[in-house]
């Protein structure tokens, strides 16, 4: 795991992987920004929600300006309803899928995330860094660049 200090949006990496709700919602944080920066992106991730497709511990990935947004279902209503199970189940699913070899050619092994559930989910980062470090040591092809959000 690669721990960065600043803005998750300036990462070289091609995936950009962030926690959402399965309720089509992305009105605050790093999901706000991505719905005002990533529109087709929010517009695909809100169908799949209103046709109750993404499910707690699920993903979704939307190639958009050249970058793969990761909708990682971290929890399943807005708010502090983020569960440590769904952080794992969504990274694990979505590295392991990313970690075939095609992908790896293609895109690289590096994905970034922030603090993925921690903040308006309610998570404690000590407990999701251990799980981004299991993941990692599970599909240990895919790395992933943890950034701790400075202004």
């Amino acid at each position: 795991m690669i721990e960065k200090q600043g803005d998750v949006f300036t990462t070289k990496a091609f995936y950009i992987g962030h926690g959402v709700n399965c309720q089509g919602v992305m009105g605050a944080g790093i999901a706000k920004t991505i719905r005002d920066n990533f529109p087709k992106n929010y517009a695909e991730y809100k169908k799949i929600c209103d046709e109750g497709l993404l499910v707690p511990g699920s993903y979704g990935v939307y190639v958009e300006d050249s970058k793969a947004i990761v909708n990682l279902a971290t929890q399943e209503f807005p708010g502090r309803d983020a569960k440590y199970e769904h952080v794992f189940k969504s990274l694990y699913y979505f590295a392991k899928r990313a970690s075939r070899q095609k992908a790896l050619e293609d895109y690289g092994n590096l994905v970034a995330i922030p603090e993925i559930g921690c903040g308006i989910g309610g998570l404690e980062w000590p407990q999701v860094a251990n799980i981004v470090k299991c993941v990692e040591a599970m599909v240990p092809e895919i790395e992933f660049e943890v950034w701790h959000y400075k202004p």
